[in-house]
């Protein structure tokens, strides 16, 4: 497993943190490696901001469960209150581990909604 930590500052936007966490399986048959990404976080704000948080957990032997959590709002377009309009988006991908060691994803659950931050 390798980490990549990156903290980077730029015009365009002002802070970013990402932080991931792949697992990649090496297979002798195959040139290309699979990977799947277990753990991630990513923050940024400018005129926008992104939260977002991926988790994952191993079902059983063959199975990654990952969730995937993101919350985006414009910040420069606050309502007539000052309420700030916000996504959230959770998914849910489910990968199984083949007989050729590659994960798959086999099945996705997307929920999503609108709120109004204060």
């Amino acid at each position: 497993m390798v980490i990549y930590p990156s903290i980077k500052i730029n015009i365009k936007v002002p802070y970013e943190e990402h932080m991931a966490l792949y697992l990649i399986t090496l297979d002798k048959k195959n040139f290309y490696p699979t990977t799947v990404l277990l753990s991630e976080k990513i923050k940024e704000s400018s005129l926008a901001s992104l939260d977002l948080i991926t988790t994952s957990i191993l079902k059983d032997s063959s199975v990654i469960k990952q969730t995937t959590i993101e919350k985006s709002c414009i910040l420069d377009l606050p309502g007539p209150k000052g309420e700030i309009t916000c996504n959230y988006d959770t998914a849910i991908t489910y990968y199984k581990l083949s007989e050729r060691q590659i994960f798959y994803p086999y099945k996705r659950i997307v929920n999503w909604e609108i709120k109004k931050d204060k």
